[in-house]
């Protein structure tokens, strides 16, 4: 995603990713949470490091404000014109 954004021209030291789920966020933070859960898969480890390395950030959004699902679920005529 970083090569994409400099490829339009634009340059941006850490991304942001606005995500709802406020679970999975702690545990990218929490050393001590990541390492009690039980099943973790390869690309959890490669978001953890890429968060370390100040490459990507999790930011909580209110799952009402989530931009895709706009794009992903169905969504009725109020959230449409709040959109």
């Amino acid at each position: 995603m970083k090569k994409m954004i400099e490829d339009y021209g634009f340059s941006q030291d850490t991304i942001t990713i606005y995500y709802d789920n406020s679970s999975a966020i702690s545990i990218s933070k929490n050393l001590m949470q990541h390492s009690r859960t039980k099943h973790t898969n390869i690309r959890h480890y490669f978001i953890k490091d890429l968060i370390e390395l100040n490459i990507m950030l999790l930011e909580h959004v209110n799952p009402k404000h989530q931009l895709a699902d706009f794009f992903t679920k169905l969504v009725n005529g109020l959230r449409f014109d709040f959109f």
